[in-house]
């Protein structure tokens, strides 16, 4: 992956987002920056089945 850092952690919960249950993934770099996307159950299952 062009640009990949390795030093980011990822937290993932599930819940409820913009009124769909999905879950929401958040990246943070080592100077505690963040970004977070939320995706739909089926399109978690999707990223959980890559192998």
């Amino acid at each position: 992956v062009k640009g990949m850092n390795k030093c980011y952690s990822v937290e993932v919960e599930k819940g409820v987002f913009a009124g769909e249950q999905g879950v929401a993934i958040t990246l943070r770099d080592a100077s505690g920056n963040e970004m977070a996307v939320a995706v739909s159950e089926e399109d978690w299952e999707k990223i959980r089945n890559i192998r």
